[in-house]
């Protein structure tokens, strides 16, 4: 299936614009009235991991799968609306991180095996966004620490989804077990960030970013004074980030579900993003880099979006129609 790449910038474009607003919120990284921090506006996310488990075939990423991501990352800093940061985490032994799993449908490619994916959202799939408070960072390694107590958790919906895939270099000649960032004459391995720690796991290269808006369920009062149940964030998922191979982040062995350290294994085979037959596994793993931004307001109702929804379609009829008629 192939796709017109400008009519899909265009679409993204107007659906990102129903969650661009950000509000400020206040915080409180101890968890008490005496910690408040007000004026927050982004929690910034370290490099972490997200994991696509599911979305490789024989074929590679082919329209119409089905599949589910599921991400994890520390905290890196609380900032307040010019990017200054205003906490940093482990500041005073404050740890925090963030777990998320969300659905995603292969809606178009390009090329075969494909180099470009467009994904939509699944709302059948598993479905979270949680933020824990945890006592050390969090081991992107090996998956461990990044559950511990929940101060907020919501839900992933499909206003203003959006995300994409394309793959830049590959498959590529077998790691030789070396890699790591210092050493330039080896680019192929999964893992360049400090040292290689998956041995002869190579991987294709590419970039892509997803955007994703969550809808929030709860949210403890302690550490989110001013956050009301129905609040919405906006979250730069990946933010234009989602790299191969690592270069900044160890990737991750597992992954966190809802409520427990690495329930998911990464099974991304001998060349992680390679059709599976030729050294893929059934999951493609990336190195993510996002943030978050609040809107301190219920998420638009049905009627609002559907509303939104008519308007991106008639640009859509509108711009078939000029392309007709030219």
């Amino acid at each position: 299936m192939r796709f017109d790449k400008h009519l899909m910038a265009a679409a993204a474009a107007m659906a990102l614009s129903v969650s661009a607003h950000a509000d400020l919120i206040t915080f409180s990284p101890t968890g008490t009235a005496g910690g408040n921090i007000a004026g927050v506006q982004t929690f910034d996310w370290a490099p972490g991991n997200a994991l696509s488990q599911g979305v490789n075939t024989t074929s590679g990423i082919v329209v119409d799968t089905e599949f589910t991501t599921y991400y994890q990352a520390n905290l890196t800093a609380v900032q307040d609306s010019g990017g200054g940061n205003l906490f940093s985490n482990g500041a005073s032994g404050y740890y925090f991180t963030a777990v998320a799993a969300f659905g995603e449908k292969v809606t178009g490619t390009l090329g075969t095996p494909a180099t470009l994916a467009q994904f939509s959202f699944n709302p059948t799939a598993p479905n979270f966004f949680k933020i824990y408070a945890v006592p050390l960072l969090a081991n992107n390694l090996t998956g461990a620490g990044f559950t511990g107590t929940e101060i907020l958790s919501g839900s992933v919906i499909a206003s203003g989804f959006s995300s994409n895939f394309g793959v830049t270099a590959g498959p590529p000649p077998i790691c030789s077990g070396v890699g790591g960032v210092n050493d330039p004459a080896n680019v192929n391995c999964l893992d360049r960030a400090d040292v290689n720690d998956w041995g002869t796991v190579s991987t294709v290269g590419g970039s892509g970013g997803s955007k994703i808006t969550v809808q929030v369920a709860s949210a403890l009062a302690n550490y989110f004074p001013d956050l009301d149940v129905g609040t919405a964030f906006s979250f730069s998922f990946f933010n234009t980030n989602q790299n191969l191979p690592f270069q900044t982040v160890d990737p991750s062995r597992c992954m966190a579900d809802a409520t427990a350290d690495c329930a998911i294994t990464s099974l991304v085979g001998t060349i992680n993003g390679a059709p599976i037959g030729l050294g893929g596994g059934s999951d493609v793993l990336f190195q993510a880099d996002g943030n978050q931004t609040f809107t301190a307001k219920a998420v638009p109702e049905p009627g609002s979006l559907a509303l939104a929804g008519l308007a991106l379609i008639g640009a859509v009829v509108a711009f078939r129609r000029r392309r007709t008629v030219g």
